[in-house]
């Protein structure tokens, strides 16, 4: 096979917490996975198979036809070349996941690299509810391979490099998430207010 069978694992635990990341006077109750904002960084290299396990830990609704609690999350920019259900829209590509429920996520990283993200797809859940992926052109590139040997450069292309951040900018309002979707769905709405904080990585 031209593609290596690396295969990266990751779960997504959803649940609910509230959270104040700019240090305002507002708390939020939000959706996080695995209890953090941004989520887990997704790292690959071409060739990998990623598999992600989502496990939907919100409470269930008291009334059925109440769908707030549905979760599904699209990886943004990944080409699904032969995947099945794997993109994450929900209704169009799959079924939410329901509360309760748990989705596994299969797709191989086929002739792209680069920096990508993932973010929830119902409602304004991606507010609180997105990561990182990283895919890296080849082991080289890979700080995970390269923890062995700590004085050897990263290279990608013709660059070569001894480390990498990623940062992932989001904005933060204050209000809750639900009242805010309500606003943007309802009659009252005229524009999109301008965010109360920009946040770096979550904070």
């Amino acid at each position: 096979s031209q593609y290596n069978s690396n295969v990266r694992y990751y779960e997504f635990n959803v649940t609910q917490r509230s959270i104040n990341p700019d240090c305002s006077d507002h708390v939020s109750p939000v959706f996080l996975i695995n209890n953090q904002m941004p989520g887990p960084k997704i790292t690959a290299v071409q060739g990998d198979v990623v598999r992600v396990l989502i496990r939907n830990q919100l409470s269930p609704m008291p009334k059925k036809d109440d769908h707030r609690h549905n979760v599904a999350i699209h990886f943004h920019g990944i080409r699904q070349y032969g995947s099945v259900h794997s993109d994450g829209v929900p209704y169009l590509t799959q079924m939410p996941i329901k509360p309760g429920q748990e989705f596994m996520h299969e797709f191989r990283i086929v002739n792209q690299a680069g920096t990508y993200f993932y973010h929830a797809h119902v409602g304004l859940q991606e507010e609180t509810v997105f990561g990182p992926i990283v895919v890296y052109e080849s082991k080289h590139a890979d700080p995970e391979n390269n923890n062995a040997n700590t004085s050897s450069l990263l290279k990608a292309g013709p660059y070569t490099y001894h480390d990498e951040r990623t940062l992932l900018l989001s904005e933060w309002w204050h209000r809750p998430h639900m009242e805010f979707e309500k606003f943007l769905m309802g009659p009252k709405f005229n524009f999109i207010p301008e965010a109360d904080s920009i946040l770096i990585n979550g904070h």
